[in-house]
This record gives structure tokens, sequence and C-alpha cells, in this order.
């Protein structure tokens, strides 16, 4: 069987701590990198975008399930654990041949949406916040492409 060009739903898998998220129809995720524009002394012109912080953020979609919620996951704090709930790992992977998709070794569940309507399944909407990430490309120290003088 030829390897495929693209990956698709239907052979991803979502692991939440290292355990597999079987009621999970979809996961998003976004990652962004703020830049301040650095400007110089008596020069009307930008001389540099420096690196602020790089955000991340992944949403999840699950069939909500009777004794198998984020809450007794221990995914999200309750009133009596929030200021010592720890860190969960994410990490989404291609089914047909392993290869990392998303891996977030440090995330929190912020938020947590519910929704129930006649004739439907109950769903669920995670957003979870990480902190750093890799994908195909495991982080390393970039090269310079910039020439001292």
């Amino acid at each position: 069987m030829a390897r495929p060009k693209v990956h698709s739903g239907a052979r991803a898998i979502l692991r939440v701590n290292n355990k597999l998220v079987v009621y999970a129809l979809s996961a998003q995720w976004r990652i962004s990198t703020d830049y301040k524009v650095v400007q110089g002394i008596d020069n009307t012109s930008p001389q540099e975008l420096a690196p602020t912080s790089i955000q991340v953020q992944v949403v999840c979609t699950t069939l909500r399930v009777p004794k198998v919620s984020a809450s007794t996951l221990a995914l999200q704090p309750t009133m009596l654990n929030v200021l010592h709930q720890g860190y969960v790992s994410i990490e989404i992977r291609d089914r047909g041949t392993n290869d990392t998709i998303l891996y977030i070794p440090k995330a929190m569940l912020v938020n947590r949406t519910g929704a129930v309507a006649a004739r439907q399944l109950a769903t669920e909407i995670w957003t979870f916040k990480g902190m750093g990430y890799w994908d195909e490309r495991k982080p390393q120290a970039a090269k310079s492409s910039c020439k001292s003088s």
C-alpha cells in the first residue's frame, strides 16, 4: 500500500495524556507568533521584527459520553484543585503512517462548551492552551540566515 500524501480526518487519532480520546469528532489547532516592530533611532522605517511570544491553541469536538467527561478524565480543574491542576499532553497522529501531526507537551483545558438538542448526539468542545509544540519537524535551534558584516 502506498503512503498517503495528505493526512485525513478518518485516520487521525487524538491522545490526551497518552490516552486515546475515542469519541473525538474533530481537532483544530492554531499556532501563532507575535512580533514587535523594532524602530531605530532617527529612522522612520522599522529595523526588524522581534518575536515576542508563540501561542498554541487546540480545539477538539467530542461526543458527550456519561462518565467520560473532561471532569472525570481530570482534564478540567474543579473549585477544589484549580490552583494545582497539572498540565496534559496532546498528540494528534496519522493512524496509517504513525506520523506526528501535532504534539504539545504541556497544555491546559481552558474552556469547555457543551450542546444537546432534540434527536442529536450531545457534544462538547474542548479548548486547550499549550506551551511549546512540534509537528513533523522536531524543534531545534534555527541556523542564522543573516550574515554579519
